[in-house]
């Protein structure tokens, strides 16, 4: 074999990352099925589907003399993952039961069920020592005894591996039995799972061992490492405990695997972790993020790299919609064109056949990113532009951009089902599911895009076709460039509009810095690491949002025409950080149902300012107008935007920082600190309230009141 297979068989990879044609390219050793994966993520898929795809994975494998392909799951009490098999009772209630006999007769029950869904390789038995009420997975553990352990562990051994014929790797209708989880994950500090084992190596041995003695007496042929550490020294680089203890001094001569992407929290460096990992003597590692063997850091680039692309394209299209020049119009012959292209690109994206080559793949992601990014462009700018100008009146303009914001929030009461949609039976698998839905998106944009172009007039058409005729058709190209900059100095020169630039940054990305966490305070901090429970009322929440949302955005536009624009963005605005305030004393463990007041308050931030703020952008046109006797909706529609999605991203860069900062831990799931939980919670509240009270004082020096603004009006239409 050469060095790229050998490594490959050293990988297990999850179903839902790999498929059988890519064995090709990178011939793992093993697949498994995770907790709630499925063939085409149908968790109620039938027997025959599970066949079909352990068929599969198995024809693909041996193809051109290659390596049989095992697979393996987490089966521990039954054969749990796929629906109508037999579930049997926890660990717990096992130990509790004190019957030894009955282990038996439960291993060889899971191993038949696991043989006739087409599997060889179950994770189980689980030999944990519970030592401390507080660890989240007691319920794994026979008993804190570990004498129950040792006389547990090699019954369902047997029950699984049955006795092999000699120089058999098993028996006929039995499966490979792993013992998990090498050592002492039962034992940690404080009960925190994946937590720190502090004690002596004969403390070690004599309470989280004698199950591991028992496993390997009884001929048990995996052995998998835990998450945690031990003195400090995680088990997965643990070269004494893993090599020297268990495989030298306990006589393992199986094969050691990793747990569920356990390699990976030895070094931040995955080239690092995976020779660190191997070194110690790790064999087979369960890596999680295959997908098309794509390097993660590729995948980030692949969203990055259009934003930053978006920073200079935005304006220039801004500018050259302000320049245009046709019978047509300035803007409804790129909102034509770019709703046509962005829709296409969009579809064919996703039909995009299997890529061997990480290079390649890259490349072409990234070729049709920048393709669907540029006409989403050529479509937006222009169309954000045509709102400014399609009305000179002041209050309608608020009137017209709540209808625009009003419409633009049914997406967010589409999109949930996209899932839905793609996990439908009708399809082979999700990537089939995406590929349709991708269609009829694409569809969707174009046949709605278009429709602004077709039925719309713009305001200032014959004004642009009659100035045409004034200007030299030659213009050499560094005078339009010399001019595009001399537009965009001017523009950000204008302080009434940097006012709003600000405003918008602040009250936006106050909302995105701290959008992780919420999510995290209501799980661990509200639900103590309940996610089942804490799912459903961030679901709650999020419902009462979006439909709060539509009301607000209708509240404003109305606010807005009677008190004005800047008093209603004061009185939204500040109804949103009375949110943001109540949400340190509603977002209470003893009363979860409390977590629903602040909701509909927070709608007001988000629901108003897109609904007032693009009101005030085309009334600095107007302003902008008059100081320079140019339209320049382009331009000024392309920068505002342009600082939303840059706030946007500096945001979510910006969020993974503070979340550090606060203490947080993943590892320590439902067992956060209480100084992470507090400081976590200072800056779910305090971070917002004061963005949105900086963004009201930038929008209380907006000098733009109702009266200037008719003022000028009648000025322009003199």
């Amino acid at each position: 074999m050469t060095a790229r297979q050998k490594v490959a068989q050293m990988i297990q990879a999850e179903i839902s990352s790999i498929r059988p044609e890519d064995l090709a390219q990178i011939p793992v050793g093993a697949i498994l099925n995770g907790g709630g994966c499925a063939p085409g993520n149908n968790k109620r898929v039938a027997l025959s589907e599970w066949l079909g795809v352990a068929d599969a994975f198995f024809e693909a494998s041996i193809a051109d003399g290659g390596v049989p392909i095992m697979w393996g799951t987490d089966a521990v009490h039954g054969h749990s993952n796929v629906c109508g098999a037999t579930v049997f009772p926890h660990n717990i209630g096992l130990g509790a039961a004190r019957n030894p006999q009955l282990i038996d007769a439960i291993g060889a029950a899971t191993a038949a069920e696991i043989v006739a869904s087409g599997m060889d390789w179950t994770f189980a038995p689980t030999l944990a020592v519970a030592r401390d009420d507080r660890w989240g997975r007691t319920y794994e553990s026979y008993s804190e005894n570990p004498e129950i352990v040792k006389e547990y562990a090699p019954r369902l051994i047997r029950g699984l591996q049955g006795k092999p014929a000699p120089g058999a790797l098993g028996a006929p209708g039995k499966v490979l039995a792993t013992a998990k989880h090498f050592i002492g994950e039962g034992g940690t500090a404080e009960g925190i799972d994946q937590g720190s084992t502090r004690c002596s190596e004969e403390q070690l041995r004599d309470l989280h061992a004698p199950g591991h003695m028992a496993a390997i007496a009884a001929g048990v042929q995996v052995v998998m490492a835990s998450f945690n550490d031990f003195n400090g020294a995680k088990l997965h680089s643990h070269r004494h405990l893993l090599t020297d203890v268990l495989k030298e001094q306990m006589g393992f001569t199986g094969f050691l695997i990793s747990d569920w992407n356990g390699f990976q929290q030895v070094d931040e460096d995955f080239g690092d972790a995976c020779a660190e990992s191997v070194n110690a003597g790790i064999d087979m590692m369960v890596a999680l993020n295959l997908g098309y063997g794509m390097n993660p850091a590729l995948v980030g680039l692949l969203s990055a790299i259009p934003r930053f692309t978006d920073a200079a394209t935005d304006p220039i299209m801004g500018y050259i919609s302000d320049k245009t020049r046709s019978r047509w119009g300035r803007r409804r012959p790129y909102i034509f064109v770019g709703a046509i292209l962005a829709g296409l690109s969009f579809a064919v994206l996703w039909q995009l056949p299997h890529i061997a080559g990480e290079g390649l793949l890259f490349a072409v992601f990234l070729a049709g990113s920048l393709l669907f990014f540029l006409g989403y462009t050529i479509f937006a700018t222009p169309w954000v532009a045509l709102g400014y100008e399609l009305t000179p009146d002041y209050h309608e303009r608020t009137r017209l951009m709540g209808v625009q914001n009003f419409f633009s929030q049914s997406a967010y009461l589409i999109a949930p089902w996209f899932l839905v949609f793609m996990e439908l039976d009708a399809f082979t698998d999700i990537r089939n599911g995406a590929s349709v839905l991708a269609v009829l998106v694409g569809i969707a944009c174009v046949a709605i895009g278009v429709l602004p172009a077709i039925l719309l007039r713009e305001r200032f058409s014959d004004t642009a076709v009659a100035s045409a005729g004034r200007e030299s058709r030659l213009r050499r190209i560094f005078g339009e460039v010399k001019r595009f900059f001399q537009g965009f100095g001017q523009t950000l020169s204008n302080r009434p509009f940097l006012k709003l630039c600000g405003a918008t940054f602040l009250v936006f990305n106050g909302f995105q810095l701290i959008a992780a966490f919420q999510v995290y305070v209501v799980i661990y901090y509200v639900f103590a690491g309940d996610r089942d429970t804490a799912s459903w009322y961030i679901a709650m929440i999020g419902t009462i949002a979006t439909f709060s949302t539509f009301a607000v955005v209708a509240f404003a536009a109305w606010l807005g025409t009677v008190v004005g624009k800047r008093h209603a963005f004061f009185i939204c605005i500040g109804i949103s950080t009375l949110g943001y305030a109540l949400k340190w004393f509603c977002y209470d463990p003893a009363n979860p149902l409390l977590l629903l007041i602040p909701a509909p308050l927070l709608a007001f931030g988000l629901g108003s300012l897109f609904t007032l703020m693009p009101s005030m952008v085309a009334d600095v046109c107007d302003l902008d107008e008059l100081k320079t006797g140019k339209r320049r909706e382009g331009m000024y529609g392309s920068i505002y935007w342009w600082v939303v999605k840059l706030g946007m991203a500096l945001a979510l860069a910006a969020g993974g920082f503070l979340l550090n900062f606060t203490g947080f831990d993943v590892n320590l799931e439902g067992n956060q600190t209480e100084s992470a939980l507090f400081w976590m919670r200072v800056c779910d509240v305090v971070l917002p309230v004061i963005t949105s009270l900086l963004a009201i004082a930038c929008v209380a020096a907006y000098d733009l009141s109702e009266s200037r603004v008719r003022e000028i009006r009648e000025k322009l239409n003199r």
